[in-house]
């Protein structure tokens, strides 16, 4: 992949994350007429921490597009590697990827599937 063609790559999908996330915590602001702040991160059931300032998700709109950068620079580099090293390397962003995800939804389907009382 010629430098150029990663370049447009990297723009392109910082632009589309960027307004993605900001269309979604538009429709949430006009829905619930404010946006969530976040003042602590819950790890594990008895690990939390806490931030020194509440953070407004609207920071997510800038995170968005470094997550994009990040990846695209993860997978271009894989490309320029073996065959084997590169299939590695998906499953390996795989893997991160749906570890976070289930991380962000487990407690929630924890609740839905062992009724807390």
């Amino acid at each position: 992949m010629t430098r150029s063609r990663k370049v447009k790559l990297m723009v392109r999908w910082s632009i589309f994350s960027a307004v993605l996330i900001a269309a979604f915590w538009t429709i949430w602001y006009l829905v619930a007429g404010q946006v969530p702040a976040v003042e602590s991160i819950k790890m594990t059931e008895t690990w939390t921490i806490q931030l020194p300032f509440a953070m407004s998700r609207w920071w997510d709109i800038l995170i968005g597009p470094i997550w994009s950068i990040i990846i695209i620079l993860v997978v271009t580099i894989g490309r320029f590697q073996s065959e084997g090293a590169s299939s590695a390397l998906a499953v390996t962003i795989l893997g991160i990827t749906i570890g976070a995800g289930l991380r962000l939804i487990w407690p929630t389907f924890r609740k839905w599937i062992f009724v807390e009382e």
